[in-house]
């Protein structure tokens, strides 16, 4: 399930979805413009750029990537291409973390969680 669920092409798919219904009625500022600084602009296209290098180049998903970013694009949602390339570099990292480490795939499963590393303390159910 996890393997299915965190694999590029289905979340991918499912951003495409929330993409196409839901983020068209997402509140808009009422001045966009006034966003637009150049350390803004500098800040955007430095997380692009890095972004693009780590998925759109060396990912393995890159197909994906790049077909979200010409669709996004196309229809005008910048702030789209950053949302869904981010998130969903989570969730495919974090999916392949609970297929292949000993990483507890969920805060509320009944597995305890060792905390060793950061807390210095250990905590079992």
């Amino acid at each position: 399930m996890i393997r299915e669920t965190y694999e590029p092409r289905n979340i991918y798919a499912r951003y495409a979805a929330q993409a196409k219904r839901t983020y068209l009625h997402r509140k808009r500022p009422t001045r966009p413009l006034d966003q637009l600084t150049w350390p803004n602009l500098r800040r955007a296209i430095e997380i692009f750029l890095r972004t693009a290098w780590r998925v759109g180049i060396c990912g393995d998903y890159r197909k994906e990537f790049w077909k979200m970013t010409r669709r996004e694009l196309r229809h005008g949602n910048v702030e789209s291409v950053f949302q869904i390339a981010m998130v969903a570099h989570h969730l495919i990292t974090f999916g392949r973390e609970c297929l292949t480490r000993d990483v507890q795939a969920s805060a509320y499963s009944a597995r305890g969680r060792d905390f060793s590393s950061s807390y210095g303390v250990i905590i079992v159910p």
